[in-house]
């Protein structure tokens, strides 16, 4: 239930998007380390993860599925992008890795061991759609 509570601390969530906020439920929170990760859900599905980590401004990142993660991100590497979070085991969830393309835009890299991502989408209270927009 919003505001979102990560062990010690609180947070209020500010969701730019059309979620009914009551029909969601939160996860276990991670540990500090993780930057109190946590997964909100909609009946009982994954739809997004949050986290605090200092000095983070509050942005949705989104991941694109793949089957060869150190493929991917040399390959964004390739055409200019910025790694900055190379690939990294999460648990036994899957491998993530980071990347800020030439226009300055984040964008995730996801190969997944038990965690395939979504649980819901295209439905009321779900991810539906995503826009990149940018200067060029």
């Amino acid at each position: 239930m919003w505001p979102v509570k990560f062990q010690r601390r609180q947070y209020g969530a500010k969701v730019n998007c059309a979620l009914i906020l009551h029909s969601l439920r939160q996860a276990e929170v991670g540990p500090e380390e993780t930057g109190y990760y946590t997964t909100i859900h909609h009946e009982g599905n994954a739809i997004f993860g949050l986290a605090n980590h200092p000095g983070s401004t509050g942005l949705f990142t989104l991941y694109f599925a793949t089957r060869d993660i150190n493929a991917s991100i040399a390959k964004a590497g390739e055409l200019g992008a910025q790694i900055f979070m190379p690939p990294m085991q999460v648990y036994e969830h899957g491998h993530m890795a980071l990347a800020q393309d030439p226009s300055g835009v984040t964008h995730g890299f996801w190969q997944a061991i038990e965690f395939t991502g979504f649980g819901r989408l295209f439905e009321v209270n779900a991810p539906s759609w995503f826009d990149h927009n940018s200067q060029n």
